[in-house]
């Protein structure tokens, strides 16, 4: 055991799972060698080792094949027009995790926000908790295919634990130890053999470290060769509630991949739908769904090498094994927008919010506060409004809190649930206490405000928002909250949510008229240069 430790230091030392595969050069004649029945038996057990323990990338990429001609008949489709499909993920509790509270508040939330748009509940496919295991999450993800649309629209929110492995939760030293348990034979008890003796010198168990790290690596770019296009050459997963883990690695990782969900938006838009995914994880945007989309609507060429042939443009090998693992092709002319709660390498949060301290993700929040603005916003409107509230908090909250969205979208003027109705009628009206109401704008001069107001509806009122965050409300429908930068803004937007976040009433607070329009052009003096000939040297003019 002490001499696992020693490899476990020196894998350590080596650089684990980064950097490019080792050469073998550098070790003395009198020193042991991992010669080739080594390498063949390391690259051998890491293979079933990882097909053991990380399931989700040893299946292909679900190809998501359905019947599209049952769209005719499909029983939740409005009427006429356009329809909004919605697929919300949230599995919230995975064995060995910390729990997460906040998923199914993220799904609670924005299940509200797309009804108050119009969209039938019965059009939003719904797992959570222990039911989202990767078939879980699969089988919402396919209930919409079918009734799908030219410009119909599909919502998809995933709220949860985000990982790319093998980077994370994964353990040469603990696959070194499954090697060695039990009785090894042939080459695998000589390499154990070697790692437990005392003499064995530390360049060796470095090489089997290095040595480990690219078969790990080398067997992901197989299972998953779509991950070469990925920021790190890594697959990013969603983490489904199937997973199960000990207090250092992964002994199940179950879930979506970023192959799957780029697979999922080919099929949307090849049926001329549109797509917004909302992904509210940890490492979110190292699913990068603009290079995954590019491989599967590059163009096929192809090349013969001896008796291989090959092709090219991203996809795989034509080899039928290695198809079954490359992308869906795109044909289709719907299009996307994907809304990531952190950078490849960031953190997403959570926070409490109102006066049931609710958690909630603070990209979904956001979004959902954008979207309930009145109008229907474009990426391109809604991404820079989200961004500038994350860069708000950034100011307020703590460096250990920071948090960084990423916005990719193959159309900046995509509307979210654009297909509208009528709006809901407000069971009551909100009166702003203070700054006091006046005939025109409360004209404020000062930095931050503090905003006091009541609401006046029967309904019961839980929570409110003002200028974009969350505040309690008492018991007499009274609510406040510090307004920060009054002094640039010409109005405070206020919202009052009831138990299941659906809007109660709306109003604002005008902190000042906005400029009047700039006079196109100011008057002044009109020259006109005039030039006149009648003289030239040739005759025929």
């Amino acid at each position: 055991m002490r001499r696992l430790l020693v490899l476990a230091v020196a894998m350590l030392a080596a650089g684990l799972l980064l950097g490019d595969p080792p050469a073998r050069a550098g070790l003395a004649k009198s020193e042991p060698e991992c010669l080739q029945a080594c390498i063949d038996t390391i690259s051998a057990f890491a293979a079933d080792y990882l097909t053991r323990h990380a399931p989700v990338l040893a299946t292909p990429a679900e190809a998501f094949e359905t019947d599209t001609k049952a769209a005719k008949s499909c029983p939740v489709r409005p009427q006429s027009g356009p329809a909004v499909f919605g697929v919300m993920l949230a599995p919230g509790e995975v064995e060995g995790f910390t729990k997460l509270e906040g998923p199914a508040n993220d799904v609670q939330l924005m299940t509200e926000v797309m009804r108050e748009r119009g969209v039938s509940p019965a059009a939003i496919s719904v797992v959570q908790g222990k039911d989202a295991t990767r078939a879980g999450m699969i089988r919402a993800m396919s209930a919409p295919l079918s009734c799908l649309r030219e410009r119909d629209q599909v919502v998809f929110v995933y709220s949860g634990w985000g990982t790319v492995y093998p980077s994370e939760w994964f353990s040469l030293t603990e696959m070194f130890s499954a090697l060695c348990s039990g009785s090894p034979s042939g080459a695998s008890k000589d390499i154990c053999d070697t790692i437990r003796d005392e003499k064995t010198p530390q360049s060796y168990l470095s090489t089997l470290g290095d040595f480990g790290k690219a078969m790990t690596l080398q067997w992901v770019h197989t299972v998953q060769p779509m991950s070469n296009v990925l920021p790190g050459q890594l697959m990013h997963v969603l983490i489904g509630a199937g997973s199960k883990a000990n207090s250092e690695t992964l002994d199940v990782l179950d879930g979506i991949t970023a192959a799957d969900i780029s697979n999922f938006v080919t099929r949307v838009r090849n049926a001329g739908a549109d797509i917004f995914l909302i992904i509210d994880t940890r490492r979110a945007a190292g699913g990068d769904l603009v290079a995954l989309q590019q491989q599967a609507a590059s163009p096929q060429s192809w090349a013969v090498y001896g008796n291989t042939m090959v092709e090219y443009g991203g996809l795989p090998p034509v080899q039928e094994e290695m198809n079954k693992r490359g992308p869906v092709p795109l044909f289709g002319s719907g299009e996307y927008a994907v809304f990531y709660a952190s950078t490849p390498t960031g953190t997403a949060y959570e926070y409490r919010q109102g006066d049931q301290q609710k958690p909630l993700g603070a990209l979904i929040f956001r979004l959902a506060d954008v979207l309930r603005g009145g109008t229907a916003k474009t990426f391109r409107d809604m991404a820079m409004e989200i961004a500038k509230s994350f860069v708000e908090r950034g100011k307020t909250g703590t460096e250990s809190e920071a948090q960084e969205p990423v916005f990719m979208a193959s159309d900046i003027d995509l509307e979210l649930l654009a297909p509208r109705v009528a709006a809901p009628q407000k069971a009551g009206g909100i009166e702003v206490i203070s700054p006091a109401p006046k005939r025109g704008a409360a004209e404020v001069t000062e930095q931050t405000l503090e905003v006091v107001a009541r609401y006046t509806g029967a309904a019961t009122a839980r929570m409110a928002i003002i200028d974009g965050e969350l505040v309690p409300v008492d018991g007499n429908g009274q609510f406040r909250g510090a307004v920060q930068d009054a002094n640039s803004k010409f109005n405070v937007a206020l919202r009052v949510l009831g138990a299941n976040y659906e809007t109660l009433a709306t109003g604002e607070v005008r902190l000042r008229d906005k400029p009047a329009e700039p006079v196109i052009a100011s008057p002044a003096r009109r020259l006109a240069l005039i030039i006149a000939n009648d003289t030239y040297d040739d005759p025929a003019f």
